[in-house]
């Protein structure tokens, strides 16, 4: 995509952010999504035991485990924005002061539907035209060490990458 689990990662492993949080918790969220399914993957990562809870109790112990602490949580891929109870949940249960979360989402609105406010939204950069021919030659051409063979077949990249948007996900 644009490269937000790659920023994200480098922020989650950078020698200041370490040593300024007390837990770190990284959550692949994806497509496949399960409220319960992060909230269990959360309380793991608190080392505790998560057999045999129900949400109720999941919940409690993940804001157990993270009272009076500084806390980085990302949660990567997020995906849907049609179901937030999950996040509304999880938002209280984590301390107010002295956190950050970070999320990776695709679509905007779910990022504003979940709470973020749009000035704390990160928008990577997109490719411009000849960023965007280039990495499209590369795989498209790779057989002539990415070097387009024919105007024509240049001419219609060029218009596919125009409906890609510089999104290299797209490309």
């Amino acid at each position: 995509g644009l490269g937000k689990t790659t920023i994200s990662q480098k922020i989650f492993h950078d020698v200041k952010v370490l040593a300024h949080f007390d837990k770190m918790i990284w959550v692949c969220v994806s497509q496949s999504f399960s409220a319960e399914r992060i909230m269990r993957s959360i309380l793991e990562r608190l080392e505790e035991n998560v057999s045999g809870f129900g949400l109720t109790q999941i919940l409690s112990k993940i804001q157990g485990g993270l009272k009076g602490k500084k806390c980085l949580i990302v949660m990567d891929d997020v995906w849907s924005h049609t179901e937030v109870d999950w996040w509304t949940h999880l938002c209280s249960v984590l301390p107010k002061q002295n956190s950050c979360i970070i999320i990776t989402i695709r679509n905007e609105d779910a990022a504003i539907s979940m709470g973020v406010e749009s000035s704390q939204i990160h928008r990577p950069n997109t490719f411009n035209d000849d960023e965007s021919w280039s990495l499209f030659s590369k795989f498209a051409f790779s057989s002539s060490s990415g070097i387009c063979p024919d105007d024509q077949f240049e001419n219609l990249g060029k218009e596919l990458l125009k409906k890609c948007g510089g999104l290299p996900l797209a490309i």
